[in-house]
């Protein structure tokens, strides 16, 4: 596995491989993730189908499926990665520089918070795994 410095490094790196699939992990002090059906690629718009899910891994084994509640699966901005959506914002984004992010109840998913803290929706990316399959 490569050490990425970015957003755009991975989006470089897979689109050399031309990668059909995707399976992220994101480790925080909780490990939750994305599983992507389709390659990323910085478009500003919601891309993906009903085979988009996010999961979690820590504290509970747990995934949430797309809802009826809209299609917005998944959205690679220039500036940050974005999954779900909701009258709150996403089930997660993550800045460009996979820094940091933050969490919310999406309409999309149905999902909690992603945080520890249930009260508090900011997150610190302390590791991310990318994982994919050709």
């Amino acid at each position: 596995m490569a050490n990425v410095k970015n957003l755009l490094t991975i989006l470089f790196s897979w689109q050399s491989k031309q990668i059909k699939t995707l399976y992220a992990f994101v480790l925080l002090q909780q490990i939750f993730g994305a599983f992507c059906d389709k390659m990323l690629e910085i478009k500003n718009k919601y891309v993906g189908s009903i085979e988009t899910f996010l999961f979690t891994l820590e504290p509970d084994k747990r995934k949430y499926n797309p809802t009826s509640g809209n299609r917005d699966f998944m959205m690679c901005a220039p500036d940050y990665l974005a999954f779900g959506s909701g009258k709150n914002g996403p089930a997660f984004q993550i800045d460009s520089e996979l820094n940091k992010g933050f969490t919310y109840q999406s309409d999309t998913y149905d999902n909690p918070l992603f945080t520890d803290q249930k009260t508090q929706n900011k997150f610190k990316c302390l590791c991310i795994e990318v994982y994919y399959l050709k």
